[in-house]
């Protein structure tokens, strides 16, 4: 288990140079941070003890990033960036990203949906439908941007600022809007 908050330093006995120390990490997931690994100030990963996140080599996240999750397992490649304030919530089936990828500032992924039956109760306690978000290689996804649950963006494609990604997008395309 991880500390609630990383010292400057060192935590589990590895050297995290790149890391700030008000970075948070709570809940009791599995994370690896390689040495290369950069984290910005304020970014926090709440990931329950059945999560668990693995970085590649070369990762940066920038200040104000958040991942959030009950459970699943989060996969970033080699090269990868997050802009500030990037939020990534409940990806309980899964978040895959490929080398070089770039995600820009205030990009939202989310991984469920609740119940949208207004007869079944408040749509907070019905059940969730939770699907993986798979992002490919040297994907550009814009500023602002919102990938919704089971989307696959694939490689060598830019997403628009702003967009939202409702379905499926194939490799090399440059797609924007809302639905993107």
């Amino acid at each position: 288990p991880h500390p609630a908050t990383l010292p400057p330093g060192s935590a589990d006995g590895l050297i995290f140079r790149g890391i700030h120390p008000s970075t948070v990490v709570t809940g009791g997931a599995t994370i690896e941070f390689p040495q290369s690994t950069i984290i910005e100030p304020f970014c926090s990963f709440v990931m329950g003890p059945h999560a668990s996140v693995s970085f590649g080599n070369n990762v940066t996240i920038y200040s104000g990033c958040t991942f959030r999750s009950k459970y699943g397992h989060f996969e970033i490649g080699n090269e990868v960036s997050f802009g500030p304030n990037c939020a990534f919530y409940e990806l309980r089936a899964g978040l895959f990203i490929g080398d070089h990828s770039m995600i820009a500032a205030g990009v939202c992924v989310s991984g469920v949906n609740h119940g949208m039956d207004p007869a079944a109760g408040p749509y907070r306690f019905q059940a969730s439908d939770n699907r993986p978000v798979h992002i490919g290689q040297n994907v550009w996804i814009g500023m602002n941007s919102t990938i919704l649950p089971g989307v696959t963006i694939s490689d060598n494609t830019i997403i628009g600022a702003g967009s939202v990604v409702s379905r499926d997008i194939p490799a090399g395309m440059i797609a924007y809007g809302n639905p993107c």
